[in-house]
């Protein structure tokens, strides 16, 4: 199957194959798919590192923040130390290299475990949302939905998308209106 990103025909198959034959990491921006899969496989499982997003309008929210997944325990220890000021383990103060603070607070981690753990229950009211639109919407004329589905996976509704054809008379600012 091929996921289609930015026009272009992706397989994800393939795609591995490629970068494994040239030797290069394969970084998945899970960011909006958490919780989705592609042709049967977990989307965030398949590459060298994951990178998710926990920022408010996601599925998974810890406020803001995310996480990265990797099974590359050395990689792992980098991510750590970057994420931490790249503070040496022994002494906390010292830095022999320039890192972030991406720390996230036992608070945060917690709201978000607590979503995690109810993922598939918030994943179907997000389908019976993005079904219930589609319905009151599929008649509109002017307008582009999203799929609900499609043979490799099956649409999570991040977002409810919609794309204005060239005909209709405003634009995507006009189309949102001020909130």
């Amino acid at each position: 199957m091929a996921v289609h990103t930015f026009g272009l025909p992706v397989d994800m198959t393939s795609l591995l194959e490629i970068a494994r034959r040239h030797g290069l990491a394969v970084i998945e921006d899970v960011a909006q798919a958490i919780g989705e899969t592609y042709d049967g496989v977990k989307c965030g499982s398949s590459g060298d590192i994951s990178c998710f997003s926990f920022y408010v309008n996601k599925h998974v929210t810890s406020g803001e923040g995310g996480m990265i997944l990797c099974d590359d325990d050395a990689l792992a220890a980098r991510c750590r130390s970057l994420r931490n000021l790249c503070f040496q383990p022994e002494r906390r103060f010292v830095h022999e290299d320039l890192g972030w603070n991406y720390r996230m607070s036992n608070l945060q981690a917690a709201v978000g475990l607590a979503q995690v753990e109810r993922l598939e229950e918030h994943m179907t009211r997000k389908r019976e949302a993005g079904q219930r639109y589609e319905s009151l919407l599929h008649d509109v004329e002017g307008i582009t939905l999203a799929p609900l589905e499609v043979p490799y996976a099956e649409n999570v509704y991040w977002v409810f998308g919609i794309v204005l054809d060239g005909h209709v008379p405003i634009d995507a600012d006009e189309a949102a209106g001020d909130w």
